[in-house]
């Protein structure tokens, strides 16, 4: 399973904060920078369930396993 996380770096924000807030939820193997209609991203890659791990760490820790859920299930892609 590949995942590919788009992070939005807004014109006020530090690229390297956003970097490390993605880091905080998210284990990647590849990050790289993209730009886009004007807008800059951090792209994030990881391979497998570890990827996820601490995302899901901080879900059920928060108990909002059913609220994730349902957002996952709906399939957005923002």
């Amino acid at each position: 399973m590949r995942i590919e996380v788009w992070v939005e770096v807004r014109p006020t924000e530090d690229e390297e904060k956003v970097g490390r807030a993605l880091s905080n939820v998210f284990i990647y193997d590849e990050v790289r920078i993209e730009e886009s209609e004007g807008k800059k991203y951090i792209v994030a890659l990881g391979n497998g369930f570890k990827s996820l791990i601490k995302v899901h760490n901080l879900i059920k820790e928060q108990g909002i396993e059913d609220s994730a859920r349902s957002v996952l299930m709906r399939g957005h892609r923002w």
